[in-house]
């Protein structure tokens, strides 16, 4: 009486969607804000030295003494304060070469009155 029709072997065309993967995928690196480093420093040079901890709060300090953590500038005045409570993180410091050396010594005054024990100054390695 009532017959089943036959299967056809459909077949789904995946053409479309990976286009469209594609399409995402461009738009959204278009679309994607990269963030330039916040301070443009020159590490200076050192023959001798090791590597330093792996969790470091890690501060820099460029030529004109601005200072930065994480991509967010510390003004002078909020040292302090931004170093009060991380006393138990080993403390990272990446002056430019051309720093003037109150910036870097006022770094270092701050994390002492701050109670940090561990304080590790980052150079580039000398050829």
């Amino acid at each position: 009486m009532f017959q089943m029709p036959a299967p056809t072997g459909r077949r789904i065309d995946l053409a479309p969607m990976v286009d469209l993967t594609f399409l995402l995928l461009i738009f959204f690196l278009l679309a994607s804000q990269f963030s330039p480093p916040v301070l443009d420093i020159a590490l200076p040079e050192a023959r001798s030295g090791s590597s330093g901890p792996g969790e470091a709060l890690i501060i820099l300090v460029d030529a004109r003494g601005d200072y930065s953590s994480a991509g967010r500038a510390i003004l002078p005045a909020d040292l302090a304060s931004f170093l009060q409570n991380r006393h138990k993180q080993p403390l990272t410091i990446r002056a430019d070469q051309a720093v003037p050396f109150r910036h870097f010594v006022r770094l270092l005054d701050h994390a002492r009155a701050a109670g940090l024990k561990e304080i590790n100054i980052e150079y580039r390695p000398a050829p």
